[in-house]
């Protein structure tokens, strides 16, 4: 016996392990809830905190699980799509004399500045400032894969990260009912009649909660799927004991849910409110068919739970009937789509290189349509693929396409590998297409809080895929 394989089976040694993962998995959590109870870390200081935070918390996780070879297949493709994300930012923002992917501007401004380089970004120190919001989503990811490399890691990590949606989710509720002016933060706008939580908006909350539903719609699929099948322990230790005392964890999860959902109405976002639910729908009705095609569960009593499931978000739907009539009421916003065309407009002459990662508030400008009525100076596209094709031209599609591709190929072999815990992909999945869906008529991917928070659970996931399990 070799003596690494003495020491993984010392129990000291092993119980040394589980303190430090244990340890480690805590402020991974503190790092996540760091990220995103402080407005979303959209000011430079709480993103250079964050940031700082994740990435400390990725070199000890590294540091302490490298016995996860499972991990590597994480790992590889994820870092590898990060390497070339901040690889490229550098040369956007690299500024040298002959440079031969400058943007124009640099040449048509040389003569007056007296200038004789030029770069492909338009704001070379704005792209440079940028990397830390760009590469903190990895940092998380990777973080969560690994702590999720067994079941049981997997489920202290992804019950954290639920515990943690439901914990702003509640505070949401009690800041919208008890102290609805109260000002988070130093923040300057307020989004009155709203509920937002920690977020800025009712749109950037929206995206979050239905994250948050999500995370706690599979925090309840595992503890359910514990129950399922042969009689539970506890039953057999304590016959005498009530139906809601055995099952009080899924139905405290199931209330929570429930005041998530809530939660994400009362948020009053159009885009937000019919995204999530479409997307929590969709996961719900994914896992009762793969457990009634498992014979986990009868079909009509599945066809009831799908009834009741589908009842109760009718049920509260009327109580967002508000959001409802605003969305009735306001139409499609002629603004947004006017920003999107000048988007485009500005896209077709920078559509190679891009203007620089991070750029948007300083090239808009030039393409504005005086016709448009769009109050201020927007700095963001409302649209993330827009605006990411500007800020990183064609590459931007690559690295978007290589990402996917590595997410749904894990959450793939999930989906056909795991059998109790296959609900833990399908979520997975549902919140891919709820941030991809999203993305496209805003731009959450681009709240550091929200990306760090949608990391982690498809880190979690993803770990969880491939991790060692037994069913």
């Amino acid at each position: 016996m070799s003596r690494r394989t003495m020491m993984r089976t010392d129990p000291v040694f092993v119980s040394t392990c589980d303190g430090t993962i244990g340890a480690i998995r805590l402020a991974f959590l503190f790092a996540v809830a760091l990220t995103v109870v402080p407005l979303g870390s959209t000011t430079p200081v709480q993103l250079h905190v964050s940031s700082a935070t994740h990435a400390l918390v990725f070199i000890l996780t590294i540091a302490a699980v490298r016995d996860a070879r499972q991990a590597t297949r994480i790992l590889r493709p994820v870092l590898l799509v990060a390497a070339s994300a901040i690889a490229y930012l550098a040369l956007q923002a690299a500024w040298f004399s002959g440079n031969p992917f400058a943007n124009p501007v640099w040449a048509a401004v040389a003569e007056d500045l007296g200038l004789s380089r030029g770069a492909i970004s338009v704001a070379p120190d704005a792209t440079l400032g940028s990397i830390p919001a760009l590469v903190m989503p990895f940092l998380a990811f990777g973080s969560a894969a690994l702590l999720s490399r067994d079941d049981a890691g997997g489920w202290r990590t992804w019950r954290g990260l639920a515990l943690l949606g439901i914990a702003v989710s509640l505070f949401g509720l009690v800041r919208y009912l008890a102290f609805p002016e109260i000002r988070l933060f130093g923040q300057t706008f307020l989004d009155r009649g709203a509920l937002t939580s920690f977020f800025v908006n009712r749109n950037n909350a929206a995206t979050f909660l239905g994250l948050s539903s999500l995370a706690s719609l599979g925090w309840l699929a595992w503890q359910t799927a514990r129950l399922d099948g042969t009689p539970s322990t506890s039953r057999l230790a304590a016959p005498g004991r009530s139906f809601a005392m055995r099952h009080a964890g899924p139905i405290l999860t199931g209330l929570a849910l429930f005041a998530t959902i809530v939660a994400l109405l009362l948020t009053r976002s159009r885009a937000g409110i019919a995204i999530s639910l479409a997307s929590l729908v969709a996961a719900a009705a994914f896992i009762a068919r793969d457990r009634v095609r498992r014979g986990i569960w009868p079909r009509p009593p599945a066809i009831a739970v799908a009834g009741i499931w589908l009842v109760g978000l009718a049920g509260l739907a009327i109580l967002a009937q508000r959001a409802i009539l605003r969305a009735e009421l306001g139409g499609l916003s002629d603004d947004r789509f006017c920003l999107y065309r000048q988007t485009i407009a500005a896209i077709r002459d920078n559509w190679v290189w891009g203007t620089g990662f991070g750029t948007f508030g300083d090239v808009f400008p030039a393409y504005r349509n005086a016709g448009c009525t769009i109050h201020g100076i927007p700095e963001q596209a409302h649209n993330s693929y827009l605006e990411g094709t500007l800020g990183l031209g064609l590459p931007f599609l690559l690295l978007l396409a290589a990402t996917l591709a590595v997410l749904v190929s894990i959450l793939a072999t999930g989906l056909r590998e795991r059998r109790r815990l296959r609900p833990i992909p399908i979520v997975c999945l549902a919140a891919l297409g709820l941030m991809l869906a999203h993305s496209a008529v805003d731009f959450p991917v681009q709240i550091p809080g929200i990306a760090v928070y949608f990391a982690a659970l498809l880190g979690s996931g993803a770990g969880l895929s491939l991790a060692r399990r037994p069913g």
